[in-house]
C-alpha cells in the first residue's frame, strides 16, 4: 500500500472511531454528540470541494456498497400506499409525516431502529444516500440531505442561522425526553445512520482496500 492510501485507510479508521465513540455518547446522555458523527458521515460519504465529489470512503474501500433502507420513501411506493389506505379512508388528505422503521427508548431517549435492510442485496453509494428515509412537514428527506443538513447548517461544521427544509421540520418534531430536554429528528436519525456504518464497515475493511 502506498503511502498516501495508508493515510488515507489512517483517516477513514479514525472517523469510524470517532462516529462509534461519540454515537455511545449520544446513548450515555451528551447530546451534542451527534454533530460530531454527522460531520464525520459527510467526510465520509458524501464531502465535497468545488463541486467535485471529495468522500473519503470511496477513495479507500473499492466499488462501495451498502444496504437500502427497509423503507424508501418513492414516489411509486408512497402513491401505492396512499391507494390503500384511501379505499378504506377516503377523505384522508396527502401524507405530511412517516417515520418508516422502529422508534424506541421514549420518553427516556428517542432511539431509532431497523433502518436498514441488512438482508438484502447491496446497493451504490450514490444510490444509497439518494434514498429518502422520513416524510416530515408533507416533504420527503434523503439519507444525503440529512447528513449535509446537520454537517453544514446544524453544528456539524457550521452553524447557519437559516435551517434549511429539513432541519426547520426536525426542530418541530420534537419528542419528550427525560425532563431535561426534547429530542428532533435529526439527532437519534444521524446516530442511527453513524450506527449503521461503523458496523458495515467492520466488514468492509476487511474486503480489501483499493492499491
Amino acid at each position: 500500500m502506498s503511502k498516501k492510501k495508508h493515510d488515507q485507510y489512517q483517516y477513514l479508521i479514525d472517523s469510524l472511531d470517532l462516529i462509534d465513540r461519540n454515537c455511545k455518547r449520544f446513548h450515555d446522555g451528551d447530546y451534542a454528540s451527534y454533530r460530531v458523527v454527522a460531520n464525520q458521515l459527510r467526510i465520509l460519504l458524501c464531502d465535497s470541494n468545488r463541486g467535485k465529489d471529495n468522500s473519503l470512503a470511496p477513495r479507500v474501500v473499492d466499488d462501495l456498497r451498502l444496504h437500502p433502507l427497509r423503507t424508501n420513501l418513492t414516489d411509486e411506493y408512497i402513491s401505492k400506499k396512499a391507494e390503500a389506505i384511501k379505499k378504506d379512508h377516503p377523505d384522508v388528505g396527502p401524507v405530511l409525516s412517516w417515520e418508516p422503521y422502529t422508534i424506541t427508548g421514549i420518553p427516556i431517549q428517542k432511539k431509532i431502529q431497523n433502518l436498514f435492510d441488512l438482508g438484502s442485496n447491496l446497493i451504490p453509494l450514490n444510490e444509497w444516500l439518494n434514498q429518502y428515509v422520513v416524510i416530515l412537514g408533507g416533504k420527503r428527506f434523503s439519507l444525503r440531505e440529512i447528513i449535509r443538513s446537520v454537517s453544514d447548517r446544524g453544528g456539524g461544521s457550521h452553524v447557519d442561522m437559516s435551517p434549511g427544509e429539513y432541519l426547520s421540520e426536525s426542530y418541530k418534531s420534537h419528542h419528550k425526553g427525560d425532563g431535561r430536554r426534547a429530542t428532533s429528528h435529526h439527532e437519534p436519525m444521524v446516530v442511527a445512520i453513524g450506527e449503521y456504518i461503523v458496523s458495515e464497515f467492520k466488514n468492509k475493511l476487511n474486503e480489501g482496500i483499493k492499491d
